[in-house]
């Protein structure tokens, strides 16, 4: 019996890395979607035995992330102005920095 996840991948995809079986063939008898199989394959080939772990999903950036400059912007008119996140706000609104309300009370 497997140990583990890349245990149980790797005894899934065996008899397709010795020939003994085609993809279609083992689909048929395995839990596990076409995809999947094929998914584990590409990675196995790619990385080895480190390509079957579970990879986190999460973006590796926020497309819409504020500027470091924006940000820097808000926290040294708090500094300079003593004024509230909504006069703030409007200050930048009028010197074209477009960034939300709630960003700057957040911020």
């Amino acid at each position: 019996m497997p140990q583990n996840e890349i245990e149980e991948r790797f005894r899934w995809i065996l008899p397709i890395l010795k020939g003994e079986l085609t993809i279609k063939q083992l689909a048929v008898v395995c839990p596990f979607a076409e995809r999947t199989i094929k998914y584990w394959l590409a990675n196995y080939r790619r990385d080895g035995l480190s390509g079957l772990t579970n990879k986190s999903r999460e973006p590796h950036n926020s497309p819409n992330k504020t500027s470091d400059d924006d940000c820097h912007k808000v926290v040294e008119m708090r500094k300079d102005y003593h004024i509230g996140g909504k006069k703030i706000f409007w200050k930048l609104n009028k010197q074209n920095v477009r960034i939300s309300e709630k960003t700057v009370f957040l911020i």
